[in-house]
């Protein structure tokens, strides 16, 4: 049987393809589709043929248009169309007469479009007219529907082990009902398909999340570890590894993999690579968690002491390692950032500085152990928590995806693959240390302390009243109204804090702030008069770190214009605003194009220094203790001090000459710095002792500083100790250096300090 071959401009979906191959197998021709990204035509016999209706030539591209257009219409019965294409069926078998009718035609079409074109093909029809037609189909085009099953595979054992929690989890999901996060990853991966796919591979299928939404007119395999696995899937699937798939080489056009990658060993990453690239004819998408912070998905067992990672999950995938994975010969066209958006920190920062001083730190609880099913409690978040009031979110970028995609070419295919268009798009540049009513925020009734940029937080009713003002209207009986505002960088020493709005009848207006430590204090109250305001609170310095304000209000409403902190250096921030029709968001750098999801708003917003940069480096522990303020070499003089405390210990209770006054001040910022040390790790001790012992580092401060004359300080000290504290305690305990304190006798040192009295 002759080949008719077709070119194209764009690309064909499977039931485009399979209608024209209906069409020219009425000839008793077979369909050959050699490529798109070139002007359309067809070649007969290997000479290039047109389309004639009437005496007159039509455009072969608006002939394919005319076929897809045909392709959508409900009964298929454009008689027009129906003419032309049996004028093109008469050319092709160089005929007078057609070999069918209009109406047969038509039923032909159906037919092809409703049960040739999905993985449901079913037995012989019924219809006489349609039983020739399909005898002819499957002698030609019988492979389109199978896949060659080459051997029984090889399941390796770790992974084959975990399927009872892959199951676990797949159920969890099933009880969740529809995830918005899941659905958006695969709703990603489904809209970037080629249209010139047919035959897909879906390794590590599962039940079928994803390829149950993918179109019925491609034709999927579904593969996985375990038969229980794919018991609820509805494609047709096959048992499969990855490290060994059993199929033959290029047997598919596209290979997917959704969340599989992060859990295979790394040793064994090269050879499912090989394998995915073996059995792909033309493209693979590879779609894994993004950036994921490893360390936090940990869980720990009390019972037992095993830990493990809840999702089993074994690889880090960003940007730097996804690109170049499948070497050479492939080429990566498209990169979608997908799944769950997030403004918030994913605390990699803290986690990999605990983890750098071996301090575990677990905060996934109420997990069953797979040893001892006993379940999983949290370790040392009181420890991470306040780490990360100390660091802040000053490096934190975002947004940030929990998936990313990347779609690759075998070469011969990159050059005409059509992406996406760069999109166009409005920019606002909002403040990060201000919020503006004159843009809208999510308003919720609670906060996130880890959120990375400017958000607001209230429990009263809320609208906006004009282009500048938002309005909160405390409830009724209560008797004062709030707004909270958060803000992703701290209270600087140089900065005051402003808030402007107005207000139709007087009220007293109480302005509060968290401490470091979670507790609230009152900055300032003042009344005023109907109209419009602006308070300004200077000489904070006794406040820095600060992030999250209050504003209290005893009218019944208030409309605000803006809060924030002024005085410093500011840093903007993108609010990318979408139309209406848009849900992804188009870049294209470095040759790749880069797709952003814009998820349920209306718009995406992006740190302006690393816009939608995709690479984000947490600290080094050196970096943090900077951010904490605390010198390296100030924690090496220190220890050098802590090293003679043994000879500290057995210095008598006589009085110290006034000439070594400076001996004494090291001896003394040992015994201080070890007593707040050993009243950490008393957790029993009550309020009064940790006062004292605030009271005791602030002065154990001033002596490191070089300080002479010693006394408690003015103003509010026990704010500033608190601060202090935090960073001391957070850079000391349970690291080499708390080690040490403990053997050289912290405790005993702390019992023997309580009543001294310190002085030159």
């Amino acid at each position: 049987m002759n080949n008719v071959k077709i070119y194209s401009e764009k690309q064909m979906n499977p039931i485009l393809k399979n209608l024209f191959r209906a069409i020219v197998l009425l000839a008793d021709r077979s369909a050959e589709f050699a490529g798109y990204g070139q002007k359309a035509c067809f070649e007969l016999d290997g000479e290039k043929s047109a389309v004639f209706y009437g005496g007159e030539e039509i455009r072969f591209a608006s002939f394919l248009d005319a076929i897809e257009v045909l392709s959508v219409s409900e009964k298929m019965d454009d008689s027009d169309v129906l003419k032309v294409i049996l004028a093109f069926i008469k050319s092709l078998a160089f005929q007078e007469k057609a070999t069918v009718s209009a109406e047969e035609l038509q039923r032909i079409l159906n037919f092809t479009r409703s049960r040739l074109s999905t993985y449901r093909v079913g037995g012989m029809p019924q219809e006489e007219v349609l039983q020739d037609f399909y005898k002819k189909w499957m002698a030609l085009y019988q492979d389109n529907y199978t896949f060659p099953i080459t051997r029984e595979t090889v399941i390796n054992a770790i992974n084959s082990g975990e399927t009872k929690e892959y199951i676990k989890a797949f159920d969890r999901i099933g009880r969740m009902g529809e995830v918005p996060s899941i659905k958006q990853a695969i709703d990603t991966l489904i809209e970037n398909i080629p249209h010139d796919t047919e035959k897909i591979l879906d390794m590590g299928a599962g039940p079928g999340y994803v390829d149950e939404r993918i179109p019925e007119y491609y034709q999927v395999l579904a593969m996985d570890i375990d038969s229980e696995i794919l018991r609820r899937n509805q494609r047709p699937s096959c048992l499969g590894d990855a490290l060994h798939i059993p199929l033959v080489d290029q047997a598919v056009d596209l290979t997917i993999t959704c969340d599989m990658l992060e859990h295979i060993k790394g040793d064994s990453l090269d050879t499912v690579v090989r394998e995915l690239k073996r059995v792909s004819a033309k493209y693979i998408y590879i779609q894994v968690p993004y950036q994921e912070n490893l360390l936090a998905g940990m869980a720990y067992c009390p019972q037992c002491q095993y830990e493990w990672h809840v999702n089993y999950h074994k690889n880090v995938f960003d940007e730097e390692r996804l690109l170049p994975l499948l070497g050479e010969g492939w080429k990566a066209v498209r990169i979608n950032y997908t799944g769950e958006i997030s403004y918030s920190d994913n605390l990699e920062t803290e986690f990999r500085f605990l983890d750098s001083y071996g301090i575990s730190c677990n905060m996934v609880e109420g997990w069953k152990c797979p040893k001892c099913d006993a379940e999983s409690v949290k370790r040392n978040a009181k420890i991470l928590a306040m780490l990360h009031r100390n660091l802040g979110s000053r490096r934190s970028r975002f947004p940030r995806y929990s998936e990313i995609g990347v779609l690759y070419c075998k070469d011969e295919y990159a050059e005409s693959y059509r992406a996406p268009e760069p999109s166009a798009c409005r920019i606002e540049m909002l403040d990060r240390k201000k919020i503006e009513f004159q843009f809208d925020y999510e308003i919720g009734g609670a906060f996130g302390i880890y959120d990375n940029r400017p958000a607001v937080f209230t429990s009263c009713r809320h609208q906006r009243t004009d282009e500048k003002h938002y309005a909160f209207e405390k409830e009724e009986g209560s008797e004062k109204g709030f707004v909270g505002f958060v803000f992703p960088e701290a209270l600087q020493a140089e900065e005051s804090l402003v808030i402007g709005g107005q207000t139709k009848e007087p009220a007293v207006l109480t302005i509060c702030g968290n401490t470091l430590i979670g507790e609230e204090i009152k900055l300032d109250e003042t009344e005023i008069g109907a109209g419009a305001f602006r308070l300004e609170l200077k000489e904070l310095a006794d406040f820095c770190g600060c992030r999250i304000i209050k504003l209290y209000f005893d009218s019944r409403r208030i409309e605000l214009e803006y809060a924030g902190f002024e005085g410093g250096e500011s840093r903007q921030y993108r609010r990318i605003c979408f139309d209406d029709n848009q849900t992804m968001f188009h870049i294209v750098r470095d040759g790749v194009v880069r797709s952003y999801y814009k998820g349920e708003r209306a718009y995406i917003e992006a740190d302006n220094e690393g816009a939608l940069r995709e690479t984000r480096e947490p600290l080094s522990p050196k970096e943090v203790l900077d951010c904490m303020m605390i010198r390296e070499n100030q924690i090496n003089d220190l220890q050098k001090q802590l090293v003679s405390s043994r000879e500290a210990a057995a210095v008598k209770q006589e009085k110290i000459p006034e000439k070594d006054s400076m001996q004494k001040n090291q001896i003394i910022l040992n015994e201080l710095v070890e007593s707040f040390l050993a009243e950490q790790v008393k957790q029993q001790a009550d309020n009064d002792n940790r006062q004292k012992a605030l009271e005791n580092l602030l002065v154990a401060q001033c002596i490191q500083n070089g300080s002479q004359c010693i006394s408690k300080p003015k103003g509010n000290w026990k704010r500033k100790a608190r601060a202090l504290s935090d960073r001391v305690y957070i850079t000391l305990i349970k690291t080499p250096f708390y080690e040490l304190l403990v053997k050289l006798g912290a405790k005993k040192l702390y019992a023997k300090i309580r009543n001294r009295r310190i002085g030159n």
